[in-house]
């Protein structure tokens, strides 16, 4: 006769809702704080960030399918599985020049991944326990689920913000002012003189303090401002720098780049 192993609840519970809370939280609000850091616009967030939570608004149209293709158990393993692969290959695809839409696409997919799981977890959590037990828990599952909020928008933008600060090259922050239209004076590019230095290179911007002119019918038809990013000393051979360009403050309507994603890429070639 097969002999059972008895587990305590309290030696898997706490873990599963915590995993279940953490790719919600990454997805539908750590990874709005990331692409804004890279420069992608608001509303192309709000639209793509609402497009990503689908997969737990429709979770009631596959759960019957979850219950009968293997057992809940085996959901929790592999889509934990497919959501640390899925993670690994969003970090990796960030420093690419396409990131945007590959990581959006890795996003969807720990989307569908995280609601699948939670489907499984939470039968999972109704089989093993009993109604006693099952009300009994409900404190510490939802207890630990905001735990896992907590650490995806506190704990890892910290962690993150203090790897950025202490790599990579020297951040350079620049205010662009508007001024009067018949005040605007427009930058030659001509003028631009850069002497290359040697070790680090670092990020140099012309004009230095950049204007825009204030927008009025009949006296302005200038919208924009045009900023050049160089580097002091080129990147060395086969390597690239890459420099996001994102806003601390201002109005959100303004994009900061003609592409949207406020990412500039230099190489040894260019």
């Amino acid at each position: 006769m097969e002999r059972k192993t008895y587990r305590s609840p309290w030696a898997w519970v706490p873990s599963l809702y915590f995993f279940q809370g953490v790719p919600y939280s990454i997805v539908m609000i750590t990874s709005g704080l990331i692409y804004k850091t890279m420069g992608i616009s608001i509303a192309s967030l709000a639209f793509w960030t609402s497009l990503l939570y689908l997969p737990w608004a429709v979770k009631p149209l596959w759960s019957p399918y979850i219950d009968v293709v293997s057992t809940k158990r085996n959901w929790v393993v592999w889509t934990q599985l497919l959501l640390g692969i899925a993670f690994i290959g969003a970090g990796i695809a960030m420093p690419v020049s396409f990131f945007y839409p590959v990581t959006l696409a890795v996003f969807a997919i720990i989307a569908f991944a995280s609601a699948s799981h939670d489907i499984a977890a939470d039968g999972f959590y109704m089989y093993a326990l009993d109604p006693h037990k099952q009300s009994f828990f409900v404190g510490i599952r939802s207890t630990f689920y905001r735990f896992a909020m907590l650490t995806a928008l506190g704990l890892v933008p910290v962690i993150a913000g203090m790897v950025q600060k202490n790599t990579g090259l020297e951040s350079l922050t620049f205010e662009v002012l508007s001024v009067p239209a018949e005040e605007y004076q427009p930058f030659d590019p001509s003028a631009i003189v850069i002497e290359e230095t040697a070790g680090e290179p670092g990020i140099l911007l012309f004009p230095q303090n950049p204007q825009i002119p204030m927008f009025r019918a009949g006296h302005s038809e200038q919208d924009s401002v045009v900023i050049y990013i160089a580097l002091s000393a080129p990147p060395g051979h086969g390597k690239t720098v890459v420099v996001n360009a994102s806003r601390n403050t201002g109005s959100k309507d303004i994009d900061i780049a003609a592409n949207q994603t406020g990412r500039y890429e230099f190489s040894d070639s260019n």
